[in-house]
């Protein structure tokens, strides 16, 4: 799992190289309450 910047307080978080899982990225933000679901 790769973890990066996103845009607007965003990060991206993208799977790659896994013999189970297809390659995909999810997008969230971390906020006081926690990890949340991004608002695009």
């Amino acid at each position: 799992v790769y973890l990066r910047r996103g845009k607007k307080g965003t990060r991206v978080a993208k799977m790659v190289d896994s013999p189970s899982i297809a390659e995909s990225e999810a997008i969230f933000a971390l906020t006081v309450d926690g990890i949340k679901d991004a608002k695009i």
